[in-house]
């Protein structure tokens, strides 16, 4: 089962509400503490944990984070992408 970015934000935001984590705009964290206890939460929480692809989330949330720049000139490319683009430019 293939989880958007935004399903599974929404399933973070359940979690971290029942475990009593919540962020707001003066939370002194940084992004990978956040990220970290994110997956600390799913490999806890989720109910199918050897399911959990965490590559494939990071990319899904670094993708989104560039997209958030609303550029189309500027995109987020993974290592498989990207090594694809650098040979078709040669």
């Amino acid at each position: 089962m293939e989880l958007t970015l935004r399903y599974l934000l929404g399933i973070c935001s359940v979690l971290l509400v029942q475990n009593g984590i919540h962020y707001t705009s003066k939370t002194k964290d940084t992004l990978t503490d956040k990220i970290n206890q994110i997956t600390s939460i799913l490999e806890d929480n989720y109910y199918e944990t050897g399911n959990i692809n965490t590559g494939k989330m990071q990319d899904n949330a670094l993708k989104a984070y560039v997209d958030g720049l609303d550029d189309p000139y500027t995109i987020y490319l993974d290592n498989s992408t990207n090594s694809g683009f650098q040979e078709s430019i040669k």
